[in-house]
């Protein structure tokens, strides 16, 4: 897949206003340039969904709420300077808008084990402009797939299969007094929670996502 995010075709609407109109509680209204990125990643999600799934939602409107606004529910919680590993990025959800609204500062690493998102990942690296990310294009399941990286400072992930085994990997991926950012269904919420007081978490907040009837940021710190 080729060609430049100015080639492509213009979002439907209005893609700042519908961000603002969804704007999760506590999160501030992301500079002009932070949107105009985000609408890029928005416009090349909607290109290569034509040769290919990546993502179930297809309304505009939608793609903004669920991808966009919801991702940035749990920028209070992420240190500006953070080394942040997102899980299973898929399309680049939660990882890619979380570090566009931190004005790309600190580093991001998407973890993606398939080569076709992993592709397109990269894609919206290069032709949005997004500073400090790179992709590892591995599945991790141990410590050893981290490839020497080591431990970061903020770990997040959303609709990941068992999210609540991962929580019992948390200790090695996030260093002592990291954050993770769990964004998990209602049918899950519990466990992780269980999860996570026994793997030596505490519940830093857990907030209820933009128009949704269920599905929840849950915050975990590392002590």
């Amino acid at each position: 897949m080729t060609g430049s995010a100015t080639s492509l075709p213009p979002w439907p609407g209005s893609f700042r206003a519908t961000l603002l109109d969804h704007l999760p509680p506590g999160v501030a209204a992301p500079s002009e340039a932070v949107t105009r990125q985000m609408e890029s990643h928005a416009r090349l999600l909607l290109r290569w969904e034509k040769v290919g799934a990546l993502t179930s939602i297809r309304d505009p409107e939608e793609i903004v709420r669920r991808h966009f606004a919801e991702s940035i529910a749990a920028l209070p919680w992420l240190g500006r300077d953070a080394a942040l590993l997102d899980i299973g990025s898929g399309a680049g959800f939660p990882g890619l808008p979380l570090h566009m609204a931190r004005g790309c500062t600190g580093s991001l690493t998407l973890a993606e084990a398939r080569a076709k998102k992993a592709e397109f990942l990269r894609a919206v690296i290069s032709q949005a402009g997004v500073a400090r990310a790179v992709v590892l294009e591995t599945h991790i399941a141990r410590p050893a797939d981290l490839q020497g990286l080591g431990a970061f400072d903020a770990v997040s992930f959303r609709a990941i299969p068992d999210p609540e085994e991962w929580v019992g990997r948390l200790p090695w991926l996030l260093r002592k007094g990291g954050t993770a950012l769990c964004y998990v269904g209602g049918s899950s919420l519990e466990g992780m929670r269980a999860a996570a007081s026994t793997s030596g978490f505490t519940e830093t907040a857990r907030v209820l996502l933009p128009g949704a009837a269920s599905s929840s940021l849950l915050v975990l710190a590392r002590a």
